[in-house]
Formats: structure tokens, C-alpha cells, sequence
């Protein structure tokens, strides 16, 4: 069917890395479109459970796969400074060959804001700063030299 498309999301994992490696493959090599994985520093139910962390999940993912797109559902845009974020999008991207794909959020588990001390804003808060993060990452994704001042997002050149 033209336009429809198929992936394997993988949110709380609670295995290991060999097992989440045997999965990337499963889907690069079975016919599968993307491939997606959460932002999140541990799972919903627990703090004790594997859980591995987004943006190198996305570099080794790169890494182990031939022609699945792939990213994450959703970078939660308060959990990392946006200038780090792009360069880690730039990287993973020519590490894969130009299969990523990137998804922001306003982000909503307040314990694990709570637990990397993180503060947790209101949702209009959370929401303004996304429409920010937006903003500031396209210009730091598409322009050599970005400089912005926002209320939540400063960068500087």
C-alpha cells in the first residue's frame, strides 16, 4: 500500500543490549521501515530496570543496521542543551548515511525530571519551551552560526 509504512517501537526495554541489537537487525533486515526508541533515563514502573539512554541507543543503532530509518519518539527537549542535541543528531545522521529521523517533545514524567533534577514546569511551560527548542534546533541544523535568545533557550554563535 502506497504511503504506509511499518517500524518496531522500543520504549521500556528491560533486556540487554545483545538483545536489542538481534531486534535492529530483525527489523533492518525483515523488510521493516523505522525503527524508534524513547527518551527516557528510566522506566515508567521502576528506576532498577535496564534501561539505556537514547542518544547512544541511536549511535550504535546507526552502527548496526544497513538501510532502516530510525530515531527517537520523542527527544524530550528540556533533558538536553539543544547545541549538544544537534551535534549528536549530526553525527548519528552521517554515521547512518542519512537515516535519521527527529522527534521532539515538551516531555511529562515528573519523577524523572524530579530524579536528574530537572525542574517540572507547568504544561504551558513545557509547551512554550518545545515551541523554542523547535525553533532553535532547526536553525542550528540548517545555519552555520546560530545565535538565540529565547525565554527557556540561549545559544551563542
Amino acid at each position: 500500500m502506497p504511503g504506509l509504512s511499518f517500524g518496531i517501537h522500543v520504549g521500556p526495554q528491560d533486556t540487554t543490549i545483545d538483545e536489542l541489537r538481534r531486534l535492529w537487525r530483525f527489523a533492518d533486515d525483515h523488510g521493516f521501515d523505522w525503527l524508534s526508541v524513547w527518551d527516557h533515563f528510566y522506566a515508567r514502573t521502576s528506576d532498577l530496570i535496564p534501561h539505556y539512554e537514547a542518544v547512544a541507543l541511536l549511535a550504535a543503532i546507526a552502527c548496526e543496521t544497513r538501510r532502516l530509518r530510525f530515531g527517537c519518539m520523542v527527544f524530550a527537549v528540556q533533558f538536553r542543551n539543544l547545541g549538544l542535541l544537534a551535534k549528536s543528531i549530526v553525527t548519528i545522521d552521517h554515521l547512518s548515511g542519512g537515516r535519521l529521523e527527529i522527534g521532539l517533545g515538551a516531555g511529562w514524567h515528573e519523577p524523572e525530571y524530579r530524579a536528574f533534577g530537572y525542574p517540572f514546569l507547568t504544561a504551558k511551560e513545557r509547551l512554550d519551551q518545545l515551541e523554542e527548542g523547535i525553533q532553535a534546533l532547526r536553525r542550528l541544523l540548517t545555519e552555520d552560526a546560530v545565535t538565540f535568545q529565547g525565554r527557556h533557550v540561549q545559544l551563542e554563535n
